[in-house]
């Protein structure tokens, strides 16, 4: 099993007024010391190819970002030194404003890019543990530039709860409440919870996570990751509602379309997960064993596999989640 039935998590997530807040940014100093935090938690990871490969990667897109600013920096002087000679020029303007954003759309997308290799196999492969290594070799590369520390919990705190490393989550929830107190951190916060509580199939919580998140949808409107992260709290908590509430044909009826229609791996093999449990409480046996076997088979590192290997029954531990308390004080 992955973890006791009746182990208690001695976490107590409440604001308290002394706790640092950290907005955007944080110093160099205060970098080094974050991400020895997450590093500790993670623990040693030894995989000599994947650290080869986030060096490389990283150092590429360093380089590129570095050649970037240079080359607006550049931009901008000309413009003005340009401007002065020929003092007002709307064609000039708007060359040189068409040139900078293509250069920043550019960057963009790279960007982009960059940050699915590091992560996709943390939010959308069943990977977590390729993922987490990434994550591991990736922060050390940080230590001497200022970092958004919401970001890099979120994804370290994801990929442990999704091998079914929850004391480890737990302690980056902690460092959440420490050193963030942002929208954005909230949100993160609360999906962390929610992928504890989704294990120990806990519909209250689960509930309060995704009525929180409904709060902040409005200000994370910008963020790309704010609407996978609510869709997966959302389905969650439906799944549990619908499971409480013994409706079992209609939840059949929603997790068939969804599996039916899932966009990446991840998705399917949770879905997967609970159309097996779901198929054997309505009593068909050969149906459930089907995607028990899709299970086994694509479940890859995450604890939806294992917790099948293991025999594993949620919702056994209906206690374990007591000390949780669901923050929203800044919604």
């Amino acid at each position: 099993m992955l973890l006791p039935q009746k182990q208690r998590i001695d976490v107590c997530f409440k604001h308290s007024d002394s706790l640092q807040s950290i907005k955007g940014n944080v110093s160099m100093k205060k970098s080094i010391e974050l991400i020895d935090e997450i590093l500790e938690i993670i623990g040693p990871i030894d995989d000599k190819e994947e650290k080869d490969r986030i060096d490389a990667i990283a150092k590429n897109f360093f380089a590129y970002r570095s050649i970037i600013n240079i080359i607006l920096f550049c931009h901008i002087a000309v413009f003005f030194i340009l401007k002065l000679i020929i003092k007002e020029d709307d064609f000039l303007i708007l060359i040189f404003g068409i040139s900078m954003a293509s250069f920043l759309l550019l960057y963009s997308k790279r960007k982009k890019a960059f940050g699915n290799e590091l992560t996709r196999y943390i939010f959308d492969d069943c990977c977590a543990d390729k993922g987490l290594s990434r994550i591991y070799y990736y922060l050390p590369l940080l230590r001497n530039k200022r970092i958004t520390p919401a970001a890099l919990y979120l994804e370290a705190g994801s990929a442990l709860a999704n091998m079914g490393r929850f004391d480890d989550t737990a302690k980056i929830i902690r460092l959440i409440d420490s050193n963030c107190n942002s929208a954005v951190s909230i949100l993160y916060r609360q999906y962390l919870i929610s992928l504890i509580a989704e294990y120990y199939n806990e519909f209250d919580i689960l509930n309060e996570c995704v009525i929180t998140a409904n709060k902040l949808s409005k200000k994370l409107s910008r963020y790309s990751i704010a609407a996978k992260l609510y869709d997966r709290m959302s389905l969650n908590a439906d799944i549990s509602l619908l499971l409480k509430q013994e409706k079992f044909q209609e939840l059949y009826n929603m997790l068939s379309s969804y599996f039916s229609t899932a966009q990446y791996p991840l998705r399917e093999v949770s879905i997967a997960y609970y159309l097996y449990h779901l198929l054997n409480k309505m009593g068909d046996r050969d149906k459930a064993l089907e995607y028990k076997k899709y299970v086994l088979e694509n479940g890859g590192a995450m604890w939806y596999k294992k917790a099948l290997e293991d025999a594993f029954e949620p919702g056994t531990s209906p206690d374990v989640l007591d000390n949780y308390s669901v923050r929203g004080e800044n919604c």
